[in-house]
């Protein structure tokens, strides 16, 4: 604990891709690490073996942000590797964040969620199902298009609406429709035969944008 004050500035500073710069020809990592070697001072001065500090409370959200600041520089880390991979192999960068990226995004929510749904806590597996998603797009997204477009003010930030993004927006909304019907018409339940239809309706939407990045389709 003591030396995470160390460790922090480092990672923000990372983040912010300001670790190269420097105030009155003094690096700013310097200045950093020497606030952080007075915080870590002050830790362990006023931290027992047998009782934690009395203001333990603030290190409950410097560890959240630095969680989030963790997952944020492998992740990171995770779509440069994937995107060397791609170009190794002469993949298109959208078929690897079709694929492989999106499987290694999903992949550790739809475990947690099985986990749960076999607890006995379905609608908490359900819910989280949706939540999850919700998280992504509203703050995934939004938080990174709030800072794109301060940045380069009064500009907006363009976005193209490619053949790959409404292939994605058809299967996704209907596929969020037909569970809406599909609830409401069996008393808020979901049949066995759905599940299949839910595995069919994603192995079709991957196979048509893999094959629209590719080129296959003549649209």
């Amino acid at each position: 604990i003591v030396f995470c004050p160390f460790v922090i500035p480092l990672v923000v500073l990372t983040i912010v891709e300001a670790d190269n710069n420097d105030i009155l020809g003094i690096p700013v990592v310097a200045f950093a690490e020497i606030l952080a070697f007075v915080c870590s001072v002050v830790l362990f001065a006023t931290t027992e073996n047998d009782r934690p500090p009395r203001y333990k409370m603030i290190f409950l959200p410097i560890a959240f942000v630095m969680a989030i600041a963790w997952i944020y520089i492998i992740a990171s880390e995770l779509v440069a590797l994937l995107s060397s991979l791609g170009l190794i192999l002469h993949i298109p960068d959208d078929v690897m964040g079709l694929t492989v990226l999106a499987w290694g995004n999903s992949v550790g929510d739809m475990v947690s969620d099985v986990v749960i749904a076999k607890q006995g806590f379905p609608s908490m597996a359900l819910a989280a199902t949706f939540g999850g998603p919700l998280f992504n797009l509203f703050l995934g997204l939004g938080i990174p298009l709030v800072l794109v477009n301060a940045k380069d003010y009064p500009c907006p930030y363009p976005a193209d609406m490619t053949s790959t993004v409404k292939i994605a927006l058809t299967f996704l909304i209907t596929g969020l429709l037909t569970s809406l019907v599909v609830c409401w018409w069996n008393g808020f339940s979901f049949p066995r035969l759905y599940s299949a239809f839910l595995f069919t309706w994603y192995i079709t939407y991957t196979v048509i944008a893999v094959l629209d990045v590719t080129g296959v389709l003549p649209w």
